[in-house]
């Protein structure tokens, strides 16, 4: 079965290169396009949101419309004043720096900053990775963003990982996911439901799965536009979500993890260690809620795309397991659920030679 979603578009997706063309319309869109048009690039910015959201991505569309010299009146790059002729075709940004937080690049550029005044007409900088600013920078960025005309753009995941002292200096946006409706909407207009039921089911995986972050809905969109089978289960494979049927085989073990201790199962054991305890989280909720899965919060999906539209054998193995664990400890079901559900929550596995470092959640 193969004809569930075909591409719409037949296009590959690109890179946005103007306000209007970014999926996440929200208000640091807006406010950023309002700036380019009233020509006010003052105070400085730090734009902050998940990873994927589109920040970079923003910050360079920014950037090359505020150094155009006569930007449009939906406030992008005009492509035919000198500034962005002499740019055009050769890979460079717009006159403007961007600079690693940890790099060299940023301390050099301040200096140069310090000695020449200025970066041209309207000066400005893009730093992303913000939360790793060097001391050796931080002074002349911070007498930079004072005594300059010169416009900073601070990108970062969080916005409170970022220097207090830069962060009050500056206006605040946050970057936000699509809501699951809006990605919905993204998704059905690049992938065309041919088989409704089938494709509706694939489309919820494909909400759940992406979060309504933009690079990983391009992401989707291009795995399965490039895709012969565009079924259900062939989708799961390509995203990777197999992994309940596969834990399911180990979950009695786990069930006894706070008695007997951690002993890793095999299909955890090529994952880091805090998706290894998202997974078992996962499927816990999933077995004391009896396979019933939450779809949304305030408009997000928070569901795990992996359960997802399993099958209600899928279901019973796991709620049959809890169940008897349950009866062998002499408690009922809701009470070990309840007891297990607090355990993972605060529980965090012995490191084994054979695991993958743990590395920081999206």
């Amino acid at each position: 079965m193969n004809e569930p979603l075909v591409s719409v578009s037949g296009r590959l997706l690109s890179e946005p290169t103007c306000f209007d063309e970014v999926l996440n319309q929200g208000r640091a869109v807006n406010e950023l396009r309002r700036r380019v048009q009233r020509k006010q690039h003052l105070p400085s910015i730090v734009l902050h949101g998940p990873k994927g959201v589109g920040k970079k991505t923003l910050a360079r569309i920014y950037a090359e419309a505020a150094r155009c010299e006569a930007p449009t009146e939906q406030g992008g790059r005009c492509d035919k004043c000198s500034t962005c002729k002499s740019f055009k075709g050769s890979g460079e940004p717009l006159g403007f720096v961007w600079a690693n937080g940890a790099g060299e690049g940023l301390p050099r550029a301040l200096r140069k900053l310090a000695q020449v005044g200025t970066f041209g007409e309207r000066p400005l900088f893009v730093v992303v990775e913000a939360e790793k600013i060097t001391d050796e920078g931080y002074d002349e960025l911070l007498k930079a963003i004072e005594e300059t005309q010169t416009t900073f753009v601070f990108v970062t995941d969080l916005e409170k990982s970022v220097r207090a002292a830069i962060r009050s200096r500056c206006v605040n946006y946050l970057v936000k996911p699509l809501s699951s409706s809006a990605t919905r909407q993204f998704l059905c207009g690049e992938l065309a439901p041919q088989r409704a039921s089938a494709a509706s089911q694939v489309l919820d995986v494909l909400v759940a799965h992406t979060r309504g972050i933009p690079g990983e809905m391009i992401r989707v969109v291009r795995l399965v536009q490039s895709s012969a089978d565009h079924s259900l289960d062939a989708v799961r494979g390509e995203l990777e979500l197999d992994w309940p049927l596969e834990l399911a085989g180990a979950w009695a073990r786990i069930l006894r993890t706070d008695i007997d201790g951690w002993d890793l199962p095999e299909p955890l054991r090529a994952v880091p260690v805090n998706e290894q305890l998202r997974r078992v989280r996962a499927l816990l909720l999933y077995a004391i809620n009896e396979g019933d899965v939450g779809v949304e919060l305030k408009g997000r999906s928070v569901t795990d795309a992996a359960l997802l539209h399993r099958d209600k054998e899928f279901a019973k193995l796991l709620i049959g397991e809890l169940n008897a664990a349950a009866a062998e400890r002499g408690v009922s079901s809701r009470q070990l659920g309840a007891h297990l559900t607090s355990f993972w929550c605060a529980y965090v596995p012995p490191q084994h030679a054979f695991d993958p470092p743990a590395v920081a959640p999206d």
